[in-house]
């Protein structure tokens, strides 16, 4: 059986840091990369304490401090990607115009 007010607890101790470790560069590159299924079904936990101090996120994150790196990370990610895709988009376009010359 789920108790809220435990899990409200335990987030609001994740929130201030006191039992934190911290999670490598390379671990938080890893996930910005592949990115994170939040909690998969209904999850009562995100439904007490919210869905960015759920159970699902602080299994998988330290501190909140390590989700915010995360969280710019996976944004930078995405955007460099978009970029990409732009270029190579723009470049395709550039060969196709040569070619029709």
């Amino acid at each position: 059986m789920f108790d809220n007010r435990y899990d409200l607890k335990l987030a609001v101790i994740w929130e201030s840091g006191v039992e934190a470790g911290s999670l490598d560069h390379e671990t938080i590159a890893e996930l910005a990369q592949k990115g994170m299924t939040y909690c998969e079904g209904y999850c009562p936990s995100k439904k007490y304490t919210g869905a960015d101090r759920c159970s699902c996120i602080r299994e998988i994150f330290p501190s909140p401090k390590d989700y915010k790196l995360y969280l710019e990370a996976r944004n930078r990610y995405e955007s460099l990607l978009q970029l990409g895709l732009l270029a190579k988009a723009m470049s395709q376009d550039k060969k196709r115009d040569t070619n029709d010359n």
